[in-house]
């Protein structure tokens, strides 16, 4: 789960330097989608709404939401080219 939850976090990052440029939704956007599909409505934690997320709709779904939200077409930011350095 930390392993999805950073990766929901890179994305929020790099939505978050280029949304003026690409006009990308926010990430209350995308909380507000899951909780939704998830029929939730006073549950404000984003980390366990992704989580639940992840856990009732398994990770196919989970991915496709992302990439609903996130094109593939953003480029890494500075934070995914330095992290490569350390794998």
């Amino acid at each position: 789960m930390i392993i999805v939850w950073r990766f929901l976090l890179e994305r929020v990052y790099q939505k978050i330097q280029r949304q003026k440029e690409l006009k990308l939704p926010t990430r209350n956007d995308l909380i507000a989608d899951l909780k939704k599909d998830l029929e939730l409505t006073d549950e404000t934690d984003f980390l366990k709404i992704t989580q639940l997320y992840y856990l009732g709709f398994k990770e196919h779904s989970y991915l496709k939401k992302l990439k609903d939200y996130f094109s593939d077409n953003i480029r890494p930011s500075l934070i995914h080219k330095q992290e490569s350095i350390y794998r």
